[in-house]
């Protein structure tokens, strides 16, 4: 009486185990899992609301003047003798957030100093997003080696190149200071070459995913030399866990890219 329906349970759970096993059900899976992420990721990542003030030293300094090359020249600014080298930088500052700022949300005076404290001769906007952010620069602390700055108003890539002529050598450094509401640390740019930008994420996810399959190719070569079994469930692992690497590699990537929105002169 009980033989027909064992049969029948031994049959199903026979289909289920072959369809599991199936290969494409594992590479189907995998897909999946990793759309999952790579979906939740985004969702979360534009949910995100907040104020960026961020800033980028172009790498190119310009060295106008070095001192003790001409020893009969003389240069004077305003009246004052310059004695050393004089050069030129430019910092782009701008609102990578999704939230405007506003002269309310800057809780601690904005300015632009240099490392170390060296006099500055001049600041000027060398170009800005928009008119109506009405940036202006405070020229009262050049003496001390920094330059205050407010606007009125800073939307998502908002922002301004401003370029400064100081007193040293070309590898001075800048850094822009002050708290912003929901930001107590402004936010630099590194930019590792001459262009505008970091390097692409997808050019960083190929990158990864050589790695990943120059690995498993060198385990595929192991096995063959040394006349092993591939092991299919092992082969499976390797590549989904490749997978999940690659999709970690890409949302690093993506959250460290940054496009500056103006271009450097």
């Amino acid at each position: 009486m009980d033989i027909q329906p064992t049969a029948n349970k031994e049959k199903i759970t026979s289909k289920i185990k072959n369809f599991f096993s199936n290969p494409w059900v594992g590479i189907i899976t995998s897909i999946c899992t990793i759309l999952g992420f790579i979906l939740a990721f985004y969702f979360y990542y534009s949910s995100i609301s907040n104020r960026e003030l961020s800033y980028a030293v172009y790498p190119l300094k310009v060295s106008a003047l070095k001192s003790g090359q001409v020893s009969d020249l003389r240069v004077s600014y305003k009246g004052k003798n310059i004695d050393g080298d004089i050069s030129i930088a430019q910092i782009e500052i701008w609102n990578k957030g999704k939230l405007s700022i506003r002269p309310g949300d800057i809780l601690e005076n904005l300015k632009i100093s240099t490392v170390p404290t060296v006099p500055i001769l001049e600041a000027s906007i060398r170009k800005k997003s928009r008119d109506i952010i009405d940036l202006k620069l405070d020229d009262r602390y050049y003496d001390k080696g920094y330059v205050p700055f407010n606007f009125k108003i800073m939307e998502k890539n908002d922002g301004a190149v401003i370029q400064l002529i100081y007193v040293g050598k070309d590898d001075v450094e800048f850094k822009v200071q002050g708290i912003i509401e929901g930001q107590p640390t402004l936010k630099s740019i590194e930019l590792t070459n001459r262009s505008n930008k970091k390097a692409s994420p997808i050019l960083e996810f190929l990158g990864m995913l050589f790695i990943e399959f120059f690995i498993f190719a060198i385990y595929i070569i192991i096995c063959i030399v040394k006349k092993v079994k591939i092991d299919n469930v092992i082969t499976r692992i390797i590549l989904f866990a490749a997978g999940i690497f690659g999709v970690l590699c890409l949302l690093i990537a993506f959250i460290s890219y940054t496009q500056i929105p103006l271009n450097f002169e």
